[in-house]
């Protein structure tokens, strides 16, 4: 296979295990809708029968062979894309159609062209003479990892979830076939390789539907496989954060991980340090935290976040909700979904709704604006409203009410502060 000699990094390994395989055990041919429209739950598996290798030749001559091996050459992951996209239209019947379509996607998710691959990976999964599993397993991860990346708002977030759903659940059968049939070094680098991004994959899909329980199952086997990945990480940090019942410090610290592992992005470190002085109440001790995130794949025996010590306990809630709220340029960024509707409802947690508002304006005030001292712009009725006159910030008589002339209504009084929150 001297045409793939030139594949230029190490990104390109899976796409070689693959094409390793195909080649090695080619099957008989199974036809499948040529569409590339999107899969949903209700769809069969794309199975391919067991059999023989078959035969397989350049039955166009020199010219086929030559376009293959320049396209596989091509150092520019979109450069290779586009030559294998040429080379697809010029041999439309080539008995290597599959595998150059697998290298098309290869490079479109190497130069970050989400949507063309998943596009072509649909197409790969529905070729009419797929008839490899190693190629059918590549389309499912080049699927699950192109749907990782784009990114889904409103009505699109189900149909998203939904092909998320179908990939894994038709790639992890997949892989169960791979396994029973041979143990092969490279089918284990296939199946391993595969298990992770659909673990990971399916992991935001859980965050975006709202499941924690699967979001922590799913982070915690990807974190099993890939410690020292950074998406796992975040993701488990996520899952923690916005559970019913959150521990902030090991959400805390999973952050702090996936930042380690993300030494680039100053924006994921600031929102970690930002975290951290809302829960804990100061920077103090978060030089530790760092390098215990750093140094350890989980938190240490004796880790530990003081959180910061006030008697407006639920200010603290609302506080670091708004923190964890702020990670969502970070997401949009890095991680396009991983997640945005998540990290706007970690905001919502513990927060009164108020009716006819979409921007809260909150009031803060007392040593280091740690004292919740009520809503601005809420209406008369809300909770939290400093309107509500029996509410706990809306009476002259409540100690946290700026009303109170004798604690945050005197002119005396520490500085206010207040924040904005779009929900």
């Amino acid at each position: 296979m001297p045409y793939m000699r030139a594949l230029p990094n190490a990104s390109k390994v899976l796409a070689l295990a693959f094409f390793t395989l195909y080649a090695k055990s080619a099957k008989c041919a199974q036809p499948q809708s040529a569409s590339d429209t999107p899969f949903t739950r209700s769809d069969s598996c794309i199975t391919v029968p067991a059999g023989q290798s078959a035969s397989r030749s350049w039955k166009h001559g020199q010219n086929e062979h030559r376009d293959f091996v320049n396209a596989s050459q091509a150092r520019d992951a979109k450069v290779r894309a586009h030559q294998f996209s040429e080379f697809l239209d010029a041999y439309p019947s080539s008995d290597y159609r599959d595998i150059a379509l697998l290298m098309e996607v290869s490079g479109e998710q190497e130069a970050n062209e989400w949507d063309a691959a998943a596009s072509h990976s649909r197409k790969l999964l529905r070729s009419s003479t797929i008839d490899n599993l190693a190629l059918l397993i590549g389309g499912y991860t080049y699927l699950a990892d192109a749907l990782f990346h784009i990114r889904a708002d409103g009505s699109s977030v189900f149909s998203k979830t939904a092909e998320v759903d179908w990939t894994v659940r038709c790639g992890r059968a997949a892989i169960e076939q791979l396994n029973s049939g041979s143990n092969r070094q490279e089918v284990q680098s296939v199946a391993s390789s595969a298990a992770f991004t659909f673990a990971v994959s399916h992991a935001q899909a859980c965050l975006l539907n709202k499941d924690e329980a699967g979001a922590f199952r799913e982070s915690d086997m990807a974190l099993r496989m890939k410690p020292a990945d950074p998406r796992p990480n975040y993701l488990y940090a996520l899952a923690m954060l916005r559970s019913q019942s959150p521990d902030y410090e090991v959400g805390i610290f999973y952050l702090a991980r996936a930042s380690s592992l993300s030494p680039g992005n100053d924006a994921l470190k600031k929102s970690v340090e930002d975290l951290y002085r809302v829960y804990h109440g100061s920077g103090k001790g978060l030089d530790t935290l760092l390098k215990a995130a750093a140094a350890n794949a989980s938190p240490p025996a004796n880790f530990k976040i003081e959180p910061q010590h006030t008697k407006n306990h639920y200010a603290t809630k609302v506080a670091v909700g708004l923190s964890i709220a702020a990670l969502l340029g970070y997401a949009m960024v890095k991680y396009p979904d991983a997640t945005a509707q998540a990290l706007l409802d970690i905001g919502k947690n513990g927060m009164p709704q108020s009716k006819g508002t979409s921007a809260r304006i909150m009031v803060f005030g007392g040593e280091d604006h740690q004292t919740y001292l009520g809503c601005l712009s809420c209406p008369t009725g809300a909770e939290d409203s400093i309107y509500t006159p029996g509410g706990p910030h809306g009476s002259p008589a409540s100690t946290d009410s700026i009303w109170n002339k004798a604690t945050f209504g005197s002119p005396a009084t520490t500085t206010w502060y207040h924040s904005v929150s779009h929900f």
